[in-house]
């Protein structure tokens, strides 16, 4: 019978909804920090934040003051698809690292965004009107059904 040890030091990726779907729930900024700041180099962090802009908590910190802070070891995701409402477009990006990017960008295919997606993307940062919009919708609504 092989003997289970506890000293695989190979690469490791912590995968993390922060906001979780479809609870809603944080990761606290200072256990995410102590989580990230305390990992083996070749321990790596993907943060998807695709109801990050929904979040009200104070409690909540965006995975991008990592990267701020010269973090190497963190991958933000964000995405079109929900503040924005661009799911039919499948459109969104990641923020980390140059050398976090390049690699990254090795797993994905050539033609991963269409026309569509790339217009409608960019527009929708132009419209920080509806950007706040669609966040004091989401959260009158929230109010209304008591989930805040």
């Amino acid at each position: 019978m092989q003997k289970i040890t506890n000293d695989f030091d190979g690469v490791t990726l912590f995968y993390l909804c922060n906001p979780n779907n479809p609870t809603g729930t944080i990761t606290p900024k200072n256990t995410l920090s102590h989580w990230v700041d305390n990992a083996p180099k070749n321990h790596y962090f993907l943060l998807d934040e695709a109801y990050d802009e929904y979040v009200a908590n104070p409690n909540f910190e965006s995975g991008l003051a990592f990267i701020k802070q010269g973090n190497l070891n963190v991958l933000v995701a964000k995405t079109f698809s929900k503040i924005y409402t661009l799911a039919g477009l499948r459109i969104g990006y990641a923020v980390g690292s140059k050398e976090l990017i390049e690699l990254t960008e090795r797993c994905m295919s050539l033609s991963n965004t269409n026309l569509s997606g790339a217009v409608a993307s960019l527009a929708s940062l132009q419209d920080t009107e509806f950007l706040e919009y669609s966040r004091l919708s989401n959260l009158r609504s929230r109010q209304i059904v008591g989930t805040t």
